[in-house]
């Protein structure tokens, strides 16, 4: 490493091995890869509105935070999925450029409105309209 790099340290907490239906709460490979195309790319990031579906602990939606104005961090709101997420975006807040808000997403109902902790807003569903990026990582696939 030269000595002109920079080195940011963050933390997220997440399980190691998890039952099949909690498989959000781990960390994935397919989000390192993302997470490096992001660092990789970070200008094509810069001022822009992401969706990230299926955010899990909310690794990547960090990463895009770091560069964009707006990330949405989207997944089920099961077994505490959405609160670890929330918890290590906010551990990680000083890392931030712009907003990260966690919303709950579930592709088989839709969104859900209303004034909860991870419902949507109607400001929330106008920003939807002009996301600019959409980043999903599952597994060992980035789509």
């Amino acid at each position: 490493m030269s000595a002109k790099q920079d080195v940011t340290a963050f933390g997220c907490s997440v399980q190691l091995v998890t039952m099949y239906r909690l498989l959000s709460l781990q960390l994935w490979k397919g989000s390192l890869y993302l997470a490096d195309y992001i660092l990789n790319n970070t200008k094509l990031f810069s001022r822009c509105t992401v969706l990230d579906l299926g955010a899990g602990i909310g690794f990547c939606s960090l990463i895009a935070g770091m560069y964009s104005q707006l990330v949405y961090a989207t997944d089920l709101n099961k077994h505490e999925i959405l609160d670890l997420c929330g918890e290590n975006l906010c551990r990680n807040s000083h890392l931030l450029k712009g907003k990260v808000k966690v919303r709950e997403f579930d592709w088989t109902t839709g969104l859900n409105y209303g004034n909860g902790e991870y419902e949507w807003s109607n400001e929330d569903v106008e920003y939807l309209k002009k996301v600019d990026i959409i980043i999903a990582s599952d597994g060992e696939v980035i789509i």
